[in-house]
């Protein structure tokens, strides 16, 4: 059962996605925040209303509480609003990355993100997150969006 997410949680979790993401966050201004289970924040527009004993509503935000791990989804839903640590992917990068392999990267480029967590794109496309560590890309790409392609 879902449950009204707690202010100091909905506070902490939007302050870090406009820290690292550089998500404003006006962006969630009509929207209501529920816990659901294993500390997963959920997001839905204030309008709808949530059925008593709903399981989960609407788009997943994050895992929280000691620290926010933001979902793919969220992150694909909002690509357009992401402006802070985003990693841009080369075709070949995307493919391996896609396909659930972590990366090593060259640390000598200036667009590289410090380290955490980081919105990977292709292009404009945002294929979800990932966690960078010294030049390492960890794939955190759910194992149901992965995919094997030949082409891209």
């Amino acid at each position: 059962m879902i449950t009204i997410a707690p202010a100091e949680i909905v506070t902490f979790t939007l302050e870090y996605l406009e820290s690292r993401f550089g998500i404003d966050s006006s962006v969630f201004s009509k929207a209501k925040f529920y816990l659901g289970s294993r500390s997963r924040l959920y997001m839905i527009n204030e309008s709808v209303e949530v059925a008593q004993f709903a399981v989960t509503a609407g788009l997943l935000v994050a895992r929280v509480p000691r620290f926010v791990k933001p979902s793919t989804n969220f992150l694909q839903a909002f690509e357009s609003s992401i402006t802070k640590s985003k990693l841009q992917l080369d075709k070949t990068q995307a493919q391996k990355y896609i396909s659930g392999e972590d990366l090593t990267l060259d640390s000598n480029t200036e667009e590289t993100p410090e380290n955490g967590y980081v919105a990977v794109f292709y292009g404009a496309y945002c294929l979800g997150c990932g966690f960078l560590k010294n030049s390492v890309l960890k794939n955190v790409l759910p194992k149901e969006k992965r995919l094997n392609l030949k082409f891209l």
